[in-house]
């Protein structure tokens, strides 16, 4: 199990939390996985703002060396995070465009289960 602040899906679920909940996952502080592990507070919450405004979040091997991961949050009809849904891979597959193209794929697959829910 991997904590919420060093994956993709972990960071886009966070993206739509509660600010209080963002705080609390920094008070349990931060274990540095990989050199690319965000474990600075005030990066991490700029990396939050980022990854509200983009509508997905990346994980750029920061919890496992060589494996990247592109996210996206799944909200209920009341517009409340109830999960998400993201790719794994290989990070030399995983191009700034790749991970853009990923990113639009999976917030289609979001929109369509979100229709569902």
């Amino acid at each position: 199990v991997a904590p919420m602040y060093c994956t993709s899906l972990g960071k886009a679920i966070l993206s739509r939390m509660n600010p209080s909940m963002i705080e609390k996952v920094i008070e349990a502080g931060f274990t540095k996985f990989t050199p690319y592990t965000i474990t600075d507070s005030n990066k991490f919450r700029d990396e939050i703002e980022h990854i509200r405004q983009l509508g997905y979040a990346i994980d750029n091997m920061e919890h496992e060396y060589g494996i990247k991961c592109v996210g996206v949050p799944i909200n209920n009809n009341h517009n409340q995070v109830v999960g998400g849904i993201s790719l794994s891979g290989p990070s030399l597959r995983f191009s700034e465009q790749q991970i853009s193209e990923y990113a639009n794929l999976l917030k289609i697959c979001s929109q369509q289960i979100q229709a569902h829910l």
